[in-house]
């Protein structure tokens, strides 16, 4: 098994989002007309703050790395919690973005599972696609967050996953973004790894228990239903 690498994904604050960090070290986030404190850090760590509004590698904030960065571990998590930040894949730092995952739950964190050449990937029946403005978005009744797609070549990429395909496969196809991109669809529950190598029984074979009986439409429309009444019992608080 071959780790996944998280050279090409980064974590920055979502558009509507602005720190103000205070000489005092505290650091205060202000979003829809809301602020609230997130603590109080280094004063170094108030200049790297800034750095949020372009994007961190993700990889920094991951204990094991050598150059794990403690205190921007803290505060990235604690604007996840509250869903304020956004995970970018790009091939450079100042390059186009290719794929921006927006956290749709509180507290979102990606997380990128192993994956093997080997290994035999298909879209969930869940997962769509969908204009969003002038936007192509893909996304799950399943997943907590949404897939903002910014190459047309990424998007039949994941087209092509209706039917199943191993790893080694994808790697072949022009546009291909990276193995990262796989991991993170497999997170969000927007495709799965068969186990084995047939595409018939696809509708239980995704799934255990009675989400196997479930219809697209009827579990869309439970999760949004949910997800509505939750934010609005957030913003009443």
């Amino acid at each position: 098994m071959r780790l996944v690498g998280s050279q090409s994904l980064s974590v920055r604050l979502g558009s509507h989002v602005t720190l103000e960090p205070h000489t005092s070290g505290e650091i205060v986030v202000h979003f829809h007309g809301h602020s609230f404190g997130l603590g109080t850090f280094s004063v170094g760590m108030t200049d790297r703050a800034r750095e949020l509004g372009f994007g961190v590698p993700f990889s920094s904030l991951e204990a094991a790395n050598r150059h794990f960065d403690e205190e921007m571990h803290l505060l990235v998590r604690r604007l996840a919690m509250h869903g304020l930040l956004e995970y970018r894949l790009g091939s450079s730092p100042h390059g186009r973005d290719l794929v921006v995952i927006e956290p749709q739950v509180p507290d979102y964190w990606p997380r990128l599972p192993r994956l093997s050449d080997k290994d035999t990937l298909v879209l969930s029946r869940f997962a769509y696609m969908r204009r969003r403005g002038s936007e192509m978005v893909l996304e799950s009744p399943r997943a907590g967050a949404l897939f903002k797609i910014g190459d047309p070549k990424i998007a039949r990429l994941i087209a092509s996953l209706a039917k199943p395909q191993a790893v080694n496969s994808l790697h072949k196809q022009s546009g291909f973004p990276g193995i990262e991109l796989l991991a993170l669809m497999i997170d969000c529950q927007v495709a799965f790894k068969m186990r084995g190598h047939s595409d018939s029984g696809l509708r239980l074979a995704e799934v255990d228990d009675d989400l196997g009986l479930w219809d697209f439409h009827d579990l869309l429309f439970h999760t949004q239903h949910g997800r509505a009444a939750c934010q609005s019992s957030r913003r009443r608080l």
